[in-house]
């Protein structure tokens, strides 16, 4: 694969993400939409209106990049697998050069087309409810 170099850092020319999984909870994220998020510091919020009308909370720590493609209803949450071109870019910047495992993982909220609508880079995530 070619790329460009930043740095000692590669960052790939084209990357087609691959979902690691799908990431589950008791209620479930199809259906659902997304009302609002919020950063504070390196956390990150994201507020989530599930099908039954709940409020479910997914709070992610160390936050290094958010990519936000229009918020809304979502059909699911997902964990990329660590090949993308976001990630790549994101990860860049935080390192001179990239170390062989980072902590950083890519999490995505999908569309009802499936496609990323809200993607966050962070070590890890929570999800409670109200």
């Amino acid at each position: 694969m070619q790329g460009l170099l930043k740095g000692n850092c590669r960052i790939a020319k084209s990357v087609n993400p691959i979902m690691k999984g799908e990431i589950k909870y008791k209620i479930g994220f199809s259906d659902g939409e997304i009302v609002s998020y919020f950063r504070e510091q390196n956390n990150l919020t994201v507020k989530i209106k599930a099908w039954n009308d709940k409020n479910l909370w997914v709070s992610f720590s160390d936050v290094v990049g958010v990519k936000d493609y229009g918020i809304g209803d979502i059909s699911n949450f997902v964990e990329g697998d660590g090949n993308s071109l976001f990630l790549e870019t994101v990860l860049c910047r935080v390192y001179d050069s990239m170390p062989e495992k980072p902590p950083y993982h890519l999490f995505r909220f999908l569309d009802l087309d499936g496609d990323p609508c809200l993607e966050i880079v962070a070590v890890s995530q929570i999800i409670s409810e109200d």
